[in-house]
């Protein structure tokens, strides 16, 4: 469901845009540093910080997107669709 208020599905935001070039700038500036303390982090930490930076790198999808999709998707569907649509889930389980 488009927001007709909003910026279209799938544009880049504009006020995130220079701050996300920023943060990429710096990694690319420090980046021997950037490594040599990514090597001493313990396994734990390394795996936030890579959770962290990966969100820097890669565009998530909401939830709430994905959900009302599904329901757009299944809302669509003959209930004969929607029976074996059950009917595969329940073979699955």
């Amino acid at each position: 469901m488009a927001n007709p208020k909003g910026r279209p599905r799938g544009s880049s935001n504009k006020a995130t845009a220079p701050i996300r070039a920023r943060i990429a700038l710096f990694l690319s500036n420090n980046w021997t540093q950037v490594e040599k303390d990514f090597a001493t982090l313990s396994p734990k930490d390394r795996l936030q910080f890579v959770s962290k930076i990966l969100n820097y790198a890669v565009p998530q999808m909401a939830s709430v997107d994905v959900k009302q999709q599904t329901f757009d998707e299944l809302n669509e569907l003959s209930d004969e669709q929607l029976n074996k649509v059950i009917n595969k889930i329940l073979e699955n389980e």
